[in-house]
């Protein structure tokens, strides 16, 4: 079971055990690509965008817990995911890690009822989104290992 977790400055943030999500990146005529997901209403921090993701189970680690959520809110997990690093932001005990994959091509997601909507943009597409403060926070250095990673 599962259940929020207050951190060292009150916020509250969902998974006992911290969380992680998959951030997907793919490289197309020189130009990077993020696959982003608007979430749900229905969720904590609804009407944001991010990536899917979310709570860790106990015994999980980041990438296995990553590539599970993915599974579960994009409805595929594509072949051609090659992992490439990983964010760690630690909120005051709590913390999300962002995995990082590069994508062999950009691929439709499907999603449940935890994502309003998936989409590809860029860097400078993502200013003109309301994004989820924690991603929003792990995303520079996210972008900085997707932009130098090889291939």
């Amino acid at each position: 079971m599962d259940r929020f977790f207050t951190d060292a400055q009150g916020n509250r943030h969902w998974g006992e055990h911290g969380a992680a999500g998959m951030l997907a990146f793919h490289v197309r005529d020189g130009q990077v690509w993020y696959l982003l997901q608007k979430r749900s209403l229905y969720t904590h921090g609804g009407g944001t965008w991010s990536i899917p993701g979310g709570a860790l189970r106990r015994d999980e680690t980041p990438v296995e817990g990553a590539r599970r959520e993915a599974v579960e809110e994009l409805g595929i997990m594509p072949d051609g995911l090659t992992y490439v690093g990983t964010v760690v932001t630690d909120f005051g005990g709590w913390k999300y890690h962002t995995i990082v994959f590069r994508a062999a091509e950009m691929f439709a997601a499907g999603g449940n009822w935890e994502a309003a909507e998936h989409r590809w943009v860029t860097a400078g597409g993502t200013g003109r989104l309301l994004l989820h403060a924690g991603f929003a926070a792990a995303f520079p250095q996210a972008r900085a290992i997707a932009e130098s990673s090889p291939g």
